[in-house]
Order: structure tokens, then sequence, then C-alpha cells
């Protein structure tokens, strides 16, 4: 053997054990990620469950404003591993509770496993702040069934969990003055400054005559420059009263001049504060609530300033709901109301060229329009809609829109489906099943699902996308955000 082979083998030898020991590394550097990092027990250890981003924020500040006297850790329910929950000595919780009691996605594995086992949690203080929406029934729910699993398996509380209604400031407050209270402090969390724009009604189009359903209404709106957004973003507004509810009211109370009527409109007329005996007018008048806001799927791409929502109109005890009568009903064309737009990361579009999987129901196509719009404005056309309704004589909404859309080859697949008509497969659930093997396809390809609508349907979509794909597998798409919701 010549010297120059020696060499040449000693050389490729060399490589091969440096191509070993690079290997060995990063399945090291990859089984320590999957552990989570190494957090001391001395720690404060601060987690966040967040769906929309509000509890990731609220989380932050709390973190920075208590690392100046403290070591603190700030970690996601994603990645808190049991052993670190055993081992933390103070914990501050900040969670969201999504839909109709469920933990957020991001959150659902630490839900169904590290919340069903047991651990040693005597050596542990905490407090939780929960965020939700009063208008749910299960109202806080994950945050309630988190304080119950910490005091079974012995934990203690700092102070009873306190909760927060649509980000209310006051509920915030509360929680600061505990927090500060406890490590004698100064805190101040808060939520952003919102930038209330004003958005002029242009048109509202009825796009389901005659059906068994709730009216579903096209809104459009003219916004100024300063308003932006992307797709998947939810417009946040300002309900108040109408012209017409302002005149109601003014005949039961005649004694009103019109300045005190004007600014009854941005207060709750359904709910009145009792008035009490040594109680004058304008006292009375200033313990009217305030209406609550009301957030919507955003379905269009910001052009033109122009803002696209499809609404449902809602019908509670005799009455329209605030947000949605207002918009479909009260709201006339010209007339204006205060807006702003809300980021929502959870369900933000994924850049990229990989294929895109659309399911949703009955208002949930805005959320899902916005997304096909931008794909197609970035030239990616391998998109898949799979949308529900519920006949296909008066509900086949957006029908010519969508269809030329697929005939154009900017949506590859389109599958409706509508529950009331007789069919096989009435519900998108169906669909999945139907196509299980073009949807197991796709998601070797690296598609992303993006599921907009009601939560009934989403727990359909959830089961039958667990027994097509398995349970690990749509673990493994939720956390690395290839399946992405907006669910209400």
């Amino acid at each position: 053997m010549t010297q120059a082979v020696t060499t040449l083998l000693i050389f490729f030898a060399l490589l091969f054990i440096l191509y070993v020991i690079a290997i060995v590394y990063l399945m090291l550097k990859q089984s320590k990620s999957k552990r989570g990092k190494s957090i001391s027990p001395d720690s404060l250890l601060v987690v966040y469950a967040t769906q929309s981003g509000q509890s990731e924020q609220i989380a932050t500040q709390t973190a920075e404003q208590l690392s100046h006297a403290n070591q603190v850790e700030l970690v996601s329910t994603e990645h808190l591993s049991a052993e670190q929950l055993q081992a933390a000595k103070q914990m501050i919780w900040v969670v969201s509770t999504y839909g109709e009691g469920d933990a957020p996605d991001q959150a659902q594995h630490f839900d169904q496993h590290i919340l069903k086992s047991a651990l040693d949690l005597s050596q542990q203080q905490y407090a939780i702040l929960a965020l939700g929406d009063r208008r749910y029934a299960n109202y806080c729910e994950f945050g309630y069934r988190l304080n119950q699993y910490l005091q079974q398996n012995q934990a203690q509380p700092w102070f009873d969990l306190v909760t927060v209604d649509q980000m209310s400031q006051d509920d915030l407050s509360h929680w600061n003055n505990l927090l500060a209270q406890h490590f004698q402090q100064d805190l101040e969390i808060s939520t952003q400054q919102r930038e209330w724009q004003s958005i002029q009604l242009k048109s509202r189009r009825l796009l389901n005559e005659g059906s068994q359903g709730q009216p579903l209404y096209q809104v459009v709106f003219d916004c100024p420059k300063a308003l932006q957004w992307q797709s998947g973003d939810i417009l946040v507004i300002k309900c108040e009263n109408s012209n017409q509810d302002l005149t109601d009211f003014h005949l039961l109370h005649s004694e009103l001049n019109q300045i005190q009527l004007e600014q009854l409109r941005a207060r709750n007329l359904r709910e009145l504060p009792i008035r009490t005996y040594d109680q004058d007018l304008t006292q009375w008048l200033n313990r009217f609530k305030l209406l609550p806001l009301r957030e919507y799927s955003i379905a269009n791409i910001c052009v033109e300033q122009q803002l696209t929502l499809v609404v449902r109109q809602e019908h509670k005890a005799n009455e329209l709901g605030l947000g949605s009568g207002l918009l479909t009903q009260g709201l006339k064309l010209g007339q204006s109301l205060s807006a702003h737009v809300r980021s929502n990361p959870s369900f933000q579009l994924l850049a990229g060229a990989q294929p895109a999987i659309f399911i949703g129901n009955g208002s949930g196509i805005a959320g899902l329009f916005g997304h096909i719009q931008h794909r197609i404005a970035d030239a990616h056309y391998q998109n898949w809609l799979i949308y529900g309704e519920r006949e296909l004589a008066h509900d086949n909404i957006f029908a010519e829109e969508l269809q030329n859309l697929k005939q154009l080859g900017k949506i590859s697949e389109l599958n409706r489906v509508f529950s009331r008509d007789d069919s096989t497969e009435r519900y998108v659930q169906d669909i999945l099943r139907l196509k299980a093997e073009i949807l197991k396809l796709w998601m070797k390809q690296g598609a992303v699902i993006y599921l907009c609508g009601s939560l009934n349907m989403a727990q359909g979509v959830d089961e039958a996308l667990q027994e097509i794909l398995g349970a690990d597998q749509l673990n493994d798409l939720r956390k690395s955000g290839r399946y992405r919701r907006d669910v209400y």
C-alpha cells in the first residue's frame, strides 16, 4: 500500500470520527432540549399558557419587574416538564382559558399529561392569574383546574386565584396589589395601550337569505391608514347603543337632556344600576357600566384600507347580541365606530410555500378567507379548503368567489359540506375521514392546518385528526405550530 493511499485512508477515518462525534453531540443537544433547560429550584418560576399572546405579555411583564429583586425564570407550559414543576419552590402562573374551559392549544400536552400525574409539591408556593371571558359558561376553567391540581398535590397558594374578565384593567390592578404586597415592591402590570381608530361602515350584505340558521352578514368598513393588519388578526370594537336604543331609553327617562343621553351611548342600558333614594340623576348615570368590547376575525388582507368581517347575528333573550346587533343592524351606512386590531399569534399564517389546509364552518370562513387571500398574493396555490354550513340552497356563501379561485388553480382542493342536506358527508370531519390518504400525503409534504369556527366543529375535527394521524403526531403538530386554531 502506497504512502498516498495510507494518508488518504487516515484522512477519511478522521472525517468519519468527526462525523460520529458531531452526530453524538447533536443527539445529546436535542435530548437536552427535549428535557427543557435547566432551572434552579431557588428561582421564581413564572409560567404562562397563552392562545392569543395576552398571557405571555402579562407573564413577561411580571418576570421583568420581579427580576430586579429576585432570580426569575420565564417559561411556557409547552416547555415545562414534570421534573421542573416538582422542583420549583416559588411559582407564578398566568394562564388563559380557551373555548369552553379548554387549555390553550400549546398547553394541551401539559393539561392532559402533567396535570394528571401525581407529584409531591409540598415545598411549593404559588399564585395564579387566570384570564377568561365571563360570557362563557366555564369562565377561567383551566385556571381553576390548575389551582385544584396544585392544592391536591400539597402546594400552598400565596392568595386566592385571581380572575381577569376580558383583560379588565380593574382585575389586573387587583393582581398588581396582591403581588406587590407579597414581594414588598411596586409593580405595574397592564395591558398594552390601545390606539383606537374610527372606522366607517361602507356596505353590509346578507349572505344566507332563507337559511334555517341565524343571519350571516358580510360587513365592510373604510379604515384610516393608521389601522394596519395581517391575515389572522382580530378586530376589536367598542360596542355602543344605537340611536334607536337611546330614543327608547329616553322615552322611559324623559328627565335626561341630550348631553346626558349621548353620554350613555357607550354605557350598558340592559343592566341598570339600582338608583337609591339619595342619589341624584348624575350620580346614578355615573354608575352605569361601560359596554364590553367584542372581537371578530378579519376576513381580508390589508388592501386599499377596506376591512371585511363575516358576522353571525346573535339573538339572546329576545335581544340582538351587543356586537352582532350593532354590526348587522344598529350601525347605519356611513356611520362610524371605534376599533383597533389585536394580533393573533397562535393563528398567524406561517411563512413559506408549504401546503395549507383550511378547515372551518359558519363565520369561521372569515379567518380562513384572509389567509387564503394572503397565500394567493404570495403565489402559494397548494391550498385545500374544507368548509361546512347548513343547506346548499341557502348557505352556499362565497360560492362564486371560491369556485373562481378553484378554476384558476389558486385553490387546489375545495370541499363544502352541508349538515341539513341529505348527504353521506355532512360535516367537515367527514371529509377528513373520506380523504384520509390525501390528508396524510399533504402532511408528509409539510402542510399546516388552520382551523377557524365553532367549538363543536373543532372538537369533531380534533377527534378525526387523532384517528387519522394519531395522538402523538397531532401533539407534535401543535408544538411545531403546524396545527393552528381560532375557535369560539
